[in-house]
């Protein structure tokens, strides 16, 4: 797992990377701009994320009082480019809030 990408949670609204087996590719099959979907990442996110919940690994939010999951990630890049703030890093800082709505 050799390819970094930076990750925005919906819920705390902060970022975190994670390794990823593959660079994800760009979808232009209708989604929103950007690259293909999280959930194709999902086992990479669960062996770095993962919490096991009866018998099931959850790739979760590893900021603390964060329950952020999967459905909850976005690619940097995308929040990045759909984002209405002004001046936002290419590279996001580490515990810091980037609100979806300024």
């Amino acid at each position: 797992m050799n390819v970094e990408k930076w990750i925005w949670c919906l819920h705390c609204e902060r970022c975190f990377e994670v390794h990823l087996s593959r660079e994800p590719e760009w979808d232009d099959a209708g989604t929103p701009p950007g690259y293909e979907i999280i959930f194709n990442f999902a086992p990479d996110f669960e062996m770095q994320l993962g919490i096991e919940r009866n018998g099931n690994v959850y790739a979760e939010c590893p900021y603390e009082n964060c329950d952020g999951d999967l459905k909850d990630f976005w690619w940097w890049d995308n929040f990045h480019s759909a984002s209405e703030q002004q001046h936002l890093p290419e590279t996001p800082e580490v515990d810091k809030v980037y609100p979806l709505y300024p």
